[in-house]
């Protein structure tokens, strides 16, 4: 189950990457009553040579550092997110931050499969546990998006953003929320909480102890 919240059913194919070939030969297309045609033969051969230094380095660079978004350099991911319009920057409280090749990576390959997603709320699930999925553990998640039933959701987050995470949730643009609904977010690190089960998290004599907050 936390394992499905991480894993991405299209980036994360190794099939999709396995459909690309570049080698070519051209001799190989020489029919057999022209095996004796040498000025033919060298010609082939020539253009193949021609191909493999110059075309096919360049495909095997683009394969490399650009179709597979999980593999692809600072190059491949910068091209990805204008193709995507997925932002690096962002401003808060008058700071711009500018994301980590790691989560901007993450970010990006989310927001891909958003384009195969059926917008159900185990999809963003999936989606949020994978751009926060360097917060997750062998037993928990990194939080889950809960729909209220009255045209709003709820996106629990379990830990403390950093200030890159933090701009990126201000930002709103990097939640999956349908127009018209919407949308609170709130933190809330089980590991720094305590209270009573049923008394709204309040300890005994209703001294708060937990730091769970709405931004």
């Amino acid at each position: 189950m936390l394992q499905s919240q991480t894993q991405l059913k299209y980036i994360t194919n190794p099939a999709i990457f396995e459909t690309f070939g570049y080698e070519i030969n051209y001799m190989r297309h020489i029919l057999w009553q022209y095996d004796n045609a040498e000025v033919l033969k060298k010609i082939a051969q020539l253009k193949t040579e021609w191909y493999q230094k110059n075309i096919l380095g360049f495909w095997q660079y683009i394969s490399d550092s650009f179709l597979n978004i999980m593999n692809a350099d600072e190059w491949g991911i910068t091209n990805w997110g204008n193709l995507l319009q997925v932002n690096r920057l962002y401003n808060i409280q008058g700071q711009d931050i500018t994301l980590s090749l790691d989560l901007y990576r993450r970010l990006v390959a989310g927001k891909f499969n958003l384009l195969y997603s059926n917008g159900s709320i185990p999809e963003i699930n999936q989606y949020l546990n994978f751009v926060f999925s360097n917060h997750r553990t062998e037993n928990t998640i990194a939080g889950f998006c809960k729909d209220l039933q009255n045209m709003s959701v709820i996106y629990n987050i379990y830990f403390e953003p950093n200030l890159e995470e933090l701009a990126l949730m201000y930002s709103r643009d990097f939640l999956p929320t349908p127009a018209g609904v919407q949308t609170k977010i709130y933190l809330f690190n089980p590991s720094t909480t305590f209270g009573f089960f049923g008394s709204g998290l309040n300890t005994f004599d209703n001294a708060p102890f937990w730091d769970g907050r709405y931004i």
